[in-house]
């Protein structure tokens, strides 16, 4: 009961703060988005589109941290001597839980493009992907002991890298996921209202504002009126 007082109590004296969390998180999205069509494009940002953003940004931390606590607090299960060892206190059982959970991740990651990512399985792939730092870290530590850190350490640091080196990768992905559902019947209207079919031109972005389309053959870029995503009568 005192958690919750003091949670409530958190709450109200960071009310303010708590409500500028999704504002921030909606902005940099929507920056990222404008900044890899071009610099130059920044001064289309829309304030009115960031709480939005923001809290499906939020929500998905939210989540993915939930998942990442609950799966570290789980706590081996110890046994004495006169007990049965569990199957993970073995060793060879944490290579082997390692081995196929990389060989799923890997499965998985090498037929992303072919799929269409939907927020559970986004969340399925980073619970195997959590787990197996758990399984690796354990390993470590039942290798090396305390000293174990110190590679664990080199481990992290390996792995920040390769997030920044396949950021681009990542955005991809996750613009794919979030942008635009996929049976929206509302990009029809643009295909009228462009004179194009789906299959000349790409939309890169949009927001309540602004609908960026570019024309593949000649990579031109053409900034329509967000209310042309309603209008039927561009296919009459």
């Amino acid at each position: 009961m005192d958690r919750f007082k003091k949670a409530v109590k958190f709450l109200q004296d960071n009310f303010n703060l708590i409500i500028l969390i999704p504002t921030v998180l909606g902005g940099f999205w929507q920056l990222i988005e404008l900044l890899r069509i071009d610099t130059s494009f920044v001064r289309f940002f829309s304030i009115t589109q960031v709480i939005s953003d923001g809290l499906i940004l939020m929500f998905l931390l939210i989540c993915s941290y939930l998942i990442y606590i609950y799966i570290f607090k789980i706590h081996d299960i110890k046994s004495s001597d006169n007990e049965v060892k569990i199957p993970y206190d073995y060793l060879l059982f944490k290579y082997i839980i390692l081995f196929i959970f990389i060989i799923m991740l890997s499965i998985w990651f090498w037929t992303i493009e072919s799929k269409k990512i939907t927020t559970s399985s986004f969340f399925f792939v980073f619970s195997f992907f959590v787990l197996c730092i758990k399984v690796f870290r354990d390993i470590v530590l039942q290798h090396f002991g305390k000293d174990g850190y110190r590679y664990l350490n080199a481990t992290a640091f390996i792995l920040v890298f390769l997030c920044i080196h396949y950021n681009d990768l990542f955005f991809k992905n996750f613009h794919k996921m979030y942008f635009l559902p996929f049976n929206l019947k509302n990009t029809k209207y643009i295909e009228c209202y462009i004179g194009k079919n789906k299959n000349e031109f790409e939309l890169l972005y949009f927001n309540d504002k602004y609908i960026f389309v570019q024309i593949k053959k000649t990579k031109e870029i053409e900034i329509i009126n967000f209310d042309e995503m309603f209008k039927k009568d561009n296919c009459k």
